[in-house]
């Protein structure tokens, strides 16, 4: 008999031993973050027209990258206790879903906080952007409130006006409409001629609301006009859209162009109506 125990003593502790350690490797109870979406405010010179579409939130806990995020999303958190937390707005860059980024422009939130075992965390961020934002001079945008700052192509069928209509006006009292009618083709408006940019690594982004019955081609003019450069094209939309459009490898590859216009524009078959919403026009850069 003590023979028979002496035996099996090893393997009691082996399977002692081995709860031991699976007890050691099972994960802690997690914290949850919960962030339902990320408002924008504060957005100069224009606050009282300010949009945006932020799809993901970048979150770091202590300086650490967690991972990018679509919104909403209730995210586990392993670093319990007291923290710091820091979330970045993050957008389709150009509007395309498979390139997705941290947008350069909004600052980051940030608070200190605290996460406990199982309870969740409900934040809803409100980030602004950042004081070292410029907005190009003489054009920075245009939103439509008091007037028009687009120039029409020669060639264009139509003109851009001023759409109060209600329906049709994405934020303020106004946006910025483009009509062609069943006989009607081509229409295209650019802005005031701009010079004063960044050619290299400083990030300069178009921003703009738009729906349009037809796919838009956004562009950029320069040398006085002389060419033109097609930048990206924009599907149509039924619905109000955001998009933000990079322009740092554009003006990057024209270093020795003397001077911008930045256009917008759609074509269409005859038979249809074609109709461009516009509003909120934004050029960013640092």
């Amino acid at each position: 008999m003590k023979t028979n125990i002496i035996f099996l003593f090893p393997f009691i502790l082996i399977l002692l031993l081995s709860a031991c350690k699976m007890d050691s490797l099972e994960a802690p109870i997690p914290g949850y973050l919960h962030i339902d979406k990320i408002l924008v405010k504060n957005l100069p010179p224009r606050s009282d027209t300010a949009t945006s579409q932020i799809v993901d939130s970048w979150v770091y806990i202590n300086d650490q990258l967690l991972g990018s995020f679509e919104l909403p999303t209730t995210i586990p958190i392993q670093d319990l206790g007291k923290v710091n937390l820091k979330i970045r707005g993050g957008i389709l860059n150009n509007g395309i879903s498979n390139s997705r980024i941290a947008y350069p422009f909004y600052e980051q939130y940030e608070v200190d906080t605290v996460f406990n075992p199982e309870e969740e965390l409900k934040i809803s961020p409100v980030v602004t952007y950042s004081d070292k934002t410029e907005f190009e001079e003489p054009w920075s945008g245009e939103d439509f409130e008091s007037s028009i700052n687009f120039e029409n192509h020669p060639n264009s069928d139509t003109v851009l006006i001023r759409e109060t209509d209600k329906n049709k006006v994405k934020k303020g009292n106004a946006s910025g409409a483009a009509y062609l009618d069943a006989e009607m083709t081509f229409f295209e408006a650019y802005t005031p001629t701009f010079s004063n940019i960044p050619r290299g690594t400083s990030p300069v982004y178009l921003e703009l609301d738009y729906k349009c019955t037809h796919d838009i081609v956004i562009s950029v003019y320069y040398n006085n006009r002389s060419i033109q450069l097609p930048i990206v094209n924009l599907r149509a939309k039924a619905l109000w859209n955001k998009v933000y459009v990079e322009l740092r490898p554009v003006f990057t590859e024209l270093s020795t162009a003397q001077n911008f216009n930045l256009a917008i524009g759609y074509t269409k078959p005859k038979g249809v109506q074609g109709e461009l919403l516009i509003d909120n026009v934004k050029l960013l850069h640092f």
